[in-house]
C-alpha cells in the first residue's frame, strides 16, 4: 500500500526536528491514535520525547 500525505507527516516531522533537539521518539496523539483520522478535516497531533531537560538554550538553538 503506498503511504499518504497524512503518513509522511510524522516522519517529516521528525526529520525536521532531529537536527534541532535530539528525539528519543515521537507517538501520534489524538484522531490518528485513535484510528478515527479524517483526512482534510483531523488535526495530526504529534508528540515528541526529547532525549534531555528543554532549556532557553535548546530552545535558541
Amino acid at each position: 500500500m503506498a503511504a499518504t500525505e497524512t503518513d509522511l507527516v510524522p516522519e517529516r516531522f521528525v526529520s525536521g526536528i532531529r537536527p534541532a533537539v535530539p528525539t528519543a521518539a515521537v507517538r501520534a496523539h489524538g484522531s490518528p491514535a485513535m484510528g478515527d483520522l479524517r483526512p482534510g478535516r483531523s488535526a495530526l497531533d504529534l508528540i515528541a520525547v526529547v532525549e534531555g531537560p528543554w532549556t532557553a538554550s535548546t530552545e535558541n538553538g
